[in-house]
């Protein structure tokens, strides 16, 4: 296997057991895209880095006690599934809801938490179509604008909630565009994937 491709060389603060769990995941990635396109071809070959390391950099986010995530959009898993996999280890308080439209990307999803031993809910559903209830933390990744998170998300927040969103070079235009409507406190924290990309921390929602 190529170096550039083993769990073990990109993430080093998690255990052989959660290690093992997440190079199980990759290869159900690989496994099953060619069927539902869960990533893009090109950047199989450097999966660990797309997609991997760029979701368990968010895990310096989790929040300190028990805790309700939810990842919007999840596809792939990704940064929901890649969270739930080394919170069960790291923080096995935090309760993680993967929500995603597309059955066939649900399915997807329960093959892996049931290959790992992991048990995250999910919904196979549209967000606007889930209860409306409050989560402790929000992340979406490579699903749409800042402005657009917002709406999407401002029904399961509340005063204490947090918004952890990696955002492109472009991710300051995003800010001043959602600023139109929305008033919020945001946070930049540089991405260890890509030199002009950033997470965003995301406090005190609130509609314009």
């Amino acid at each position: 296997m190529n170096n550039q491709n083993t769990a073990s060389s990109q993430l080093s603060n998690v255990s052989r057991e959660t290690l093992d769990n997440l190079e199980r995941y990759r290869d159900e990635v690989l496994r099953w895209n060619s069927a539902i396109n869960l990533i893009s071809r090109a950047s199989e070959v450097d999966i660990w880095e797309r997609h991997f390391k760029d979701s368990a950099q968010l895990a310096r986010f989790y929040p300190s006690g028990p805790a309700r995530w939810l990842d919007m959009g999840s596809g792939a898993g990704f940064p929901g599934m890649v969270l739930a996999l080394m919170a069960a280890e790291m923080r096995p308080e935090l309760t993680f809801t993967l929500v995603e439209s597309d059955q066939r990307k649900c399915a997807f999803l329960r093959s892996v938490a049931r290959l790992c031993d992991v048990a995250p809910e999910i919904v196979s559903e549209r967000v606007d179509r889930i209860p409306a209830q409050v989560f402790d933390v929000i992340s979406a990744r490579a699903l749409a604008s800042l402005e657009k998170l917002f709406s999407m998300c401002h029904g399961f927040t509340n005063a204490n909630t947090i918004m952890v969103f990696p955002k492109g070079a472009e991710y300051q235009n995003e800010i001043d565009a959602a600023r139109n409507a929305w008033n919020f406190e945001v946070q930049s924290y540089p991405s260890a994937t890509e030199a002009d990309a950033r997470i965003l921390v995301i406090r005190n929602l609130s509609r314009g």
